[in-house]
């Protein structure tokens, strides 16, 4: 029975030659076989306070899924738990995943829900769009209640339905914030495409419209105030001479900029068993250097230190940090590997300047890309040297504050990141197997430093066509900064980045 799952005429089995199944199956056996040796003995009870309640994950992937009926094919519901119990899976869920499978096949796996106060895709309730007319409307009229919104989101629901169904609506009433007349919510709304779109998009709850409020509250505290100090006088003022500067060297054919910039990484997963110090959280450093024409011209890999006091907000699977205790050590063998590097491919660019921009966007790790100290490595009186014999030299640019855009490296800096949290979205960060695989290391470096030498090397063979493409949106980004004076025009550097 178990061999073909008990599925009836319309259910959906699994592909038996699933080469990432039989792989797992191995590694699956060693870890049930030495399951019994561990301690499953409850945890004493706290000597104070009120006991914390078990935290277990909510969502599953659909690599994990297939795992419970593989299992469940090859050894019944017992071997289903058994491996159920090493990712933390309840007994409950397990039962569940396969039943729903035996009913709906491999559509069973797929998470089809929203999260509505953090996602904002096509098909969210919690779209931005809507957010946005939402502080007009209360802009215009103060006086108007959670429900008035409520009626104004669900007419807007109605003409984006009609929209993407296809109808041309006239008068005008196909532009968001626009009147519709009755005649043609009577004429559209009888349509079933339409009227499935707007019951699956429409707001019910006027407790809906309160938490988006509270939502718009928080960002004005933690976004828009930072703007303003972005701003201010002082750092408009950084930002025009730099732009001049970074645009006259961009202009000049006899001229190459190298940008060098740092990322901090954290992977956030479930803290080991046993006691902990309480006071640090490990996490990664990467230093890069990239050069639009050359591509990636070095990266570094280092340790660093989270202070365990400081707030994260956010859930990605990674995420930068301010806080950092950066090692001035590890940033200056970073540069030194980069001027090497140059050294080696010196016939490239010889007879030019070369521009190197390191960025320092924090008052407390300045002193870590002080242009001083980058000319006392050895490698730069190298190049120096070599540069000499043309009548060329190395140059330094200060880099102004508050302005990651004008780094060519931030535009591959999000790459980097997006490719990276993709690829641990598709990995249990919390569950036992991750940490099964890299017996006696601490799973999270090595995880993380894992991933992140395999992306940067991916990054080197695929980003180089789009360079070009990227230093020209950056182009766009300083001229448009000088034309408003020094200004960072949010909107406009942020489209820029994802463009």
């Amino acid at each position: 029975m178990h061999g073909n799952f008990g599925l009836g005429q319309n259910e959906e089995a699994l592909p038996s030659d699933a080469d990432f199944f039989d792989d797992f199956a191995e590694k699956a056996a060693d870890l049930v076989g030495s399951w019994d040796s561990v301690d499953d003995s409850p945890s004493p009870a706290p000597t104070s306070g009120r006991a914390k309640k078990r935290v277990t994950r909510r969502t599953y992937s659909e690599f994990e899924k297939e795992l419970i009926v593989r299992a469940d094919n090859e050894g019944g519901r017992p071997a289903r738990l058994e491996v159920a119990q090493l990712m933390g899976m309840p007994a409950r869920t397990a039962d569940r995943v396969v039943a729903l499978f035996k009913e709906h096949g491999r559509e069973a796996f797929r998470d089809h829900r929203h999260d509505r106060y953090r996602h904002t895709g096509k098909n969210s309730k919690n779209s931005a769009e809507l957010i946005k007319f939402l502080t007009e409307w209360v802009h215009l009229d103060a006086m108007l209640t959670h429900a008035q919104l409520r009626e104004l989101i669900n007419l807007e629901v109605f003409r984006r339905s009609c929209i993407d169904f296809g109808v041309k609506l006239e008068n005008e009433e196909d532009k968001m914030n626009r009147p519709i007349s009755k005649g043609t919510i009577e004429r559209y709304f009888g349509l079933p495409q339409i009227r499935e779109t707007y019951e699956a998009r429409h707001i019910e709850s006027d407790e809906t419209i309160r938490h988006w409020f509270d939502g718009l509250v928080l960002s004005r505290k933690y976004v828009l105030d930072s703007a303003e100090a972005v701003n201010d006088n002082e750092n408009c003022a950084n930002r025009l001479h730099f732009a001049r500067d970074l645009l006259t060297a961009l202009e000049d054919p006899n001229s190459i900029l190298i940008f060098l910039d740092e990322v901090p990484f954290h992977l956030r997963m479930k803290r080991p068993p046993g006691p902990q110090s309480g006071s640090i959280n490990q996490g990664l450093q990467v230093s890069m250097a990239f050069q639009a024409n050359m591509g990636l011209l070095g990266w570094r890999i280092h340790a660093q230190q989270f202070s365990a006091e400081e707030g994260t907000t956010g859930n990605a699977a990674t995420d930068s940090k301010r806080g950092v205790a950066h090692n001035e050590e590890d940033f200056k063998l970073f540069v030194q590997q980069t001027l090497k590097n140059l050294l080696v491919r010196i016939d490239e660019f010889r007879g030019k300047d070369v521009y190197l921009i390191a960025d320092c966007p924090f008052e407390y790790i300045r002193h870590v890309h002080d242009h001083e100290s980058i000319k006392e490595i050895p490698a730069f009186e190298e190049l120096s040297a070599a540069l000499a014999l043309s009548n060329n030299r190395v140059r330094l640019i200060q880099m102004a504050p508050n302005s990651p855009t004008l780094n060519l490296c931030e535009f591959f800096n999000r790459a980097l990141r997006d490719r990276v949290n993709e690829t641990l979205q598709n990995i249990s960060a919390d569950s036992v197997l991750s940490g099964a695989f890299f017996a006696g290391q601490d799973p999270n470096a090595t995880l993380l430093e894992s991933l992140l030498a395999s992306t940067l090397r991916d990054l080197e063979r695929t980003l180089l066509p789009y360079a070009p493409a990227y230093l020209v949106r950056m182009a766009d980004v300083i001229k448009d900064i000088i034309a408003l004076e020094g200004v960072l025009d949010m909107a406009k550097t942020y489209d820029a980045l994802v463009a």
